[in-house]
């Protein structure tokens, strides 16, 4: 399973429609958008090759974070701050 994190700067990406291309790779990937830094999270047995592949697909321009930033409600919430 991986976590993964994609800046995108120009549009939001269909959550539900980037869920349903991923399902051929993982029948259950968990994805969800931060609208307020435009990054997407990706949990997901898909790689982040796989992942950039279906955002080209979608025409959404996206860049794979280095650095984990927390996205309200994924995988780098720790519930602290109530976001």
């Amino acid at each position: 399973m991986h976590v993964l994190q994609f800046h995108t700067p120009a549009n939001k990406p269909d959550t539900a429609l980037v869920t349903s291309l991923l399902r051929p790779i993982d029948a259950q990937p968990e994805v969800k958008f931060d609208r307020e830094h435009n990054v997407l999270e990706v949990i997901s047995d898909a790689d982040a090759e796989q992942v950039l592949a279906v955002l080209t697909q979608l025409g959404c321009e996206a860049q794979q974070l280095e650095t984990m930033v927390h996205v309200s409600g994924g995988s780098t919430c720790c519930g602290s701050c109530g976001g």
